[in-house]
């Protein structure tokens, strides 16, 4: 059980990670210089598109490392 608490724990904290970078990135991308007091129709779209664009990134890459991951275990387990 120790070991699916810690697994659990490990990904809540990647995800938190994952959701702070792409709050300030994309704030800091669609808001350069300060933020508005309310989002207009060009900002929210903005965002989302950052926010798609970032999760899209994320869900690639962390195919690509399972990959890796079981390709590695793999080789290791044939020798």
């Amino acid at each position: 059980m120790a070991k699916a608490a810690l697994a659990k724990q490990i990904g809540e904290a990647q995800e938190s990670i994952h959701l702070d970078t792409m709050r300030k990135t994309c704030f800091e991308k669609c808001f350069p210089r300060s933020y508005p007091s309310s989002l207009g129709k060009g900002d929210k779209i903005c965002l989302a598109k950052c926010m798609d664009r970032i999760t899209e990134s994320h869900a690639i890459v962390s195919k690509a490392c399972i990959e890796m991951a079981q390709n590695l275990q793999s080789n290791l387990d044939m020798q």
